[in-house]
């Protein structure tokens, strides 16, 4: 027999059930439901609607997506396009990305730039929303 077939799989809790890919039945079982439980039924009752794990905390559904562009092997460019993943939104809208708004590119941009300047990382932030990296010695 394979390894891990036929054993139980211990029932996931916390951070791990939200970035679960399967779920198993058990999982689905301990959930009270009135009606037909989905995928998102399911999510929405593992948070408290919204309430615990991963949902009701912002800088998880930020991101951003670094564009890096070299010339004979030399960084030249390198910009960042701030992009949220639905914070706030019903839990089969959470996740998709798009670009963030003005004001959350912002708010993205912002927090990168604290977080970064202790590794010696300085971010200039664009007019058209995005940020570019500044890194000292180069």
């Amino acid at each position: 027999m394979p390894a891990g077939l036929g054993r139980r799989l211990p029932h996931r809790t916390g951070a791990d059930r939200e970035l679960g890919d399967r779920d198993p039945a058990e999982d689905y079982a301990r959930v009270p439901a009135a009606d037909l439980l989905t995928p998102g039924h399911y999510f929405d009752e593992l948070s408290s609607h919204g309430r615990r794990l991963f949902a009701p905390h912002r800088p998880y559904w930020q991101t951003l997506v670094p564009v890096l562009t070299f010339d004979d092997g030399e960084l030249v460019d390198s910009r960042l396009h701030p992009v949220e993943l639905g914070f706030g939104e019903r839990v089969h809208r959470r996740g998709r990305p798009r670009l963030a708004g003005p004001a959350e590119a912002k708010e993205i941009l912002t927090d990168f730039a604290r977080l970064a300047e202790p590794y010696g990382v300085a971010l200039s932030v664009g007019d058209t929303g995005t940020g570019e990296l500044v890194i000292d010695g180069a």
